[in-house]
């Protein structure tokens, strides 16, 4: 059997064969590890039977080397795919951990609290700490080179659920158009100290 070319897989490969569960990150793992490839198409060079248990020899040729456009372009991608931290002085977490992380133009966020970065305090108000929290937000957008257009899913971790109608006015405020919001979700939490919520993003940057 002589080998052609390689085989570029299909989303078939994350389905398993006896459970028929899918698993994204199969396909993910053969895009980023083995460039999207894995399997060859052959041809039969001479004909014959091989059955399992058969000694199998395979004969290698010398590989060439990429093109010289093709090693860009890996590279490019490379640096594109790379992540990145995003930080925002006066929000940082006690652990070590950035405020959102960004990979390609997609951003997730960590908890992004109401504290003040210019005191590091968190005020009592319930109000405050609400617009503060938002602001916040918009600060996470702009130190990742992005906007709050470019936000499409916020979940709100509360102390308290009662404290959703603050938390919409200021959704509504940030985000006035009916058409053009980010899914939401709230979920109680047992939060620090006084905080009486926090919010976690994700974003397409460049979208907005």
């Amino acid at each position: 059997m002589r080998v052609d070319k390689r085989d570029q897989r299909c989303v078939i490969v994350t389905i398993d064969p006896v459970t028929l569960v899918r698993n994204p990150a199969i396909l993910r793992a053969i895009a980023r590890d083995r460039d999207a490839q894995l399997g060859v198409y052959g041809s039969t060079v001479e004909p014959g039977r091989v059955a399992v248990g058969d000694q199998v020899e395979l004969e290698t040729r010398a590989r060439t080397a990429p093109p010289a456009h093709r090693l860009r372009s890996l590279t490019r991608r490379d640096e594109e795919m790379a992540r990145r931290s995003i930080e925002v002085p006066g929000l940082g977490h006690k652990a070590p951990i950035p405020q959102a992380a960004v990979v390609g133009n997609l951003l997730a966020s960590g908890g992004i609290s109401p504290i003040d970065p210019e005191t590091g305090a968190t005020p009592d108000g319930t109000d405050e700490q609400v617009a503060l929290a938002f602001a916040n937000v918009r600060r996470v957008m702009t130190a990742a080179g992005g906007s709050i257009d470019d936000i499409v899913k916020c979940t709100v971790f509360v102390r308290d659920r009662a404290i959703r109608p603050v938390v919409d006015k200021y959704w509504v405020e940030m985000f006035p158009d009916q058409a053009s919001r980010p899914a939401r979700h709230m979920l109680p939490a047992d939060l620090q100290g006084n905080i009486q919520l926090q919010l976690e993003i994700m974003a397409v940057l460049g979208q907005g």
